[in-house]
């Protein structure tokens, strides 16, 4: 995007971010005394930073999807149909489908991707470090949320400082809140 356009982009994903709308940018810039974008230029962005997020959202699951039609054998993915769409009075055979990869544990469901709850489990039952050692299994067990994590890097990284050579371990508050968090 170019310059204006990332600014105007910023804003209305600042606002969407926010659960505010159009009316809200035009308020606040109105305080600040900056000119703001027409209705339609609004949408315009809205509908660009849509576009882009379903872009998104969608190569993350062709991802987890090409992992799981990477085994030659279909046993490796589950398909579950739970009926909700009949209750609700639909007559259509259509409704909601989940996919669960037996490899990586990925649960795709309506159209969103999911980590397997074992290892969300695993994780929340994993008692603190105490050693080198166990903070590396943490790490490399934490290393599957990556994706589902936004600033997993930053997070992990008081934790990954400890494993240096040159850095005595010192498991103290810092740590602690990466660990909890």
């Amino acid at each position: 995007m170019k310059g204006s356009c990332l600014i105007n982009s910023s804003i209305v994903l600042g606002l969407r971010i926010i659960g505010k709308g159009f009316s809200a940018g035009k308020k606040l810039c109105a305080f600040l005394g900056l000119p703001f974008l027409s209705k339609l230029a609004f949408r315009n962005q809205e509908r660009k930073l849509l576009n882009a997020t379903e872009r998104v959202a969608q190569e993350n699951i062709n991802a987890a999807l090409s992992e799981i039609k990477g085994s030659n054998s279909f046993t490796k993915c589950g398909i579950s149909i739970d009926g909700t769409w009949q209750r609700r009075g639909y007559s259509s055979l259509n409704g909601c489908a989940s996919a669960i990869s037996v490899d990586t544990g990925h649960i795709i469901e309506n159209n969103k991707l999911f980590p397997s709850p074992s290892k969300t489990k695993s994780v929340v039952n994993y008692l603190e470090p105490k050693t080198t050692k166990e903070v590396q299994r943490f790490l490399s067990l934490t290393g599957y949320f990556r994706k589902f994590i936004p600033a997993y890097s930053v997070i992990a990284k008081r934790l990954s400082d400890l494993l240096r050579k040159d850095t005595p371990f010192n498991f103290d508050v810092k740590q602690k809140a990466s660990f909890d968090e």
